[in-house]
């Protein structure tokens, strides 16, 4: 399950018709977004559920992942606005814009994801910033990221996607009519590898935006030998280099410093990554050139921490 940072929700909608903030939480788990009210107490209350399912005949192109929705993610658009949440098992990229007046979300079209690719997280970009800022929950207590800045301006827009099943990350120019539901357009598709072929059995997972640069977490793909006998080869981190019109170039793969990082995340300063090792039993801290945005060594870890599925900074 994936919720959005209160004090970040608390500014989706303005305001009530009695001029009160309408606060809520957004939640995406198995196959249903579900908002929770916070207006009246500090303990959510269900207010919203919008479940899913596939259409005939009930399964996509990869049937043993893609059996029903498998909801993994929920953003919050640059605006404030609309609410995005990829959908793994549906091979889309659901849509909700966020009712003024009670709250709600409102279904608009779905963004369409190659068949079989199994989008699994987002994140969006406008001036130079992040945008997705989410929480993930999984067989514990809920992670909360400090909330980043919206841009004013928002001249442009766009939309990073990686796709699970296929170790892409697809690029869209995001436009905002005048009235009505996003619109996107294509704009690149990439492997999270680069030119090399994705290893058998890997999966990317985590997405992130600092200064230039896109940072992928590649699960299972032991690119790197380990220095320690009898240990497990290293997973990777991929980086790619952004461009004025959206486009994005891949850099280098670097160490993830163990396996499968599920997750992982960037230090205000930007010098510092701290990934979540889940098979590593882990958390290991990367060192980070704030000028290149190129990772280095490891410069720190924490082992004997189970199967860790979430880090952030608190700062």
């Amino acid at each position: 399950m994936v919720v959005l940072p209160p004090s970040k929700l608390e500014k989706m909608v303005p305001s009530s018709p009695s001029r009160r903030p309408l606060q809520s939480l957004v939640a995406a788990g198995g196959s249903a977004v579900t908002t929770w009210s916070l207006l009246n107490s500090t303990t959510p209350k269900l207010y919203q559920t919008l479940p899913f399912t596939l259409p005939p005949p009930g399964h996509g192109p990869n049937q043993a992942r893609q059996d029903a929705p498998h909801q993994h993610q929920v953003i919050l658009d640059p605006t404030g606005k609309f609410i995005l949440s990829p959908d793994l098992g549906g091979d889309v990229i659901r849509v909700f814009s966020i009712n003024a007046t009670n709250g709600k979300l409102d279904a608009c079209p779905s963004l369409t994801i190659a068949p079989g690719s199994g989008p699994r997280h987002a994140v969006f970009r406008a001036a130079q910033s992040e945008i997705s800022m989410v929480v993930q929950q999984e067989d514990g207590q809920p992670c909360r990221p400090k909330p980043e800045p919206v841009p004013k301006s928002l001249a442009s827009v766009a939309l990073y996607v990686v796709s699970e099943l296929v170790n892409t990350i697809t690029a869209f120019n995001v436009t905002y009519p005048t009235r009505g539901c996003l619109a996107f357009e294509e704009i690149e598709v990439e492997s999270t590898f680069g030119n090399k072929t994705a290893p058998s059995d890997s999966a990317v997972a985590e997405i992130h935006i600092a200064g230039n640069e896109i940072y992928l977490s590649n699960r299972n793909d032991k690119s790197f030998p380990s220095a320690v006998p009898n240990t497990n080869a290293s997973d990777s981190l991929a980086t790619f280099s952004l461009r004025n019109n959206n486009e994005f170039q891949f850099r280098t793969l670097s160490t993830a410093g163990g396996t499968f990082p599920r997750h992982f995340s960037i230090n205000k300063a930007g010098d510092l990554v701290a990934v979540g090792l889940q098979f590593s039993f882990k958390v290991v801290i990367i060192s980070r050139n704030v000028e290149t945005g190129t990772l280095g060594d490891v410069v720190a870890e924490v082992d004997d921490l189970g199967q860790v599925t979430c880090v952030v900074w608190d700062e």
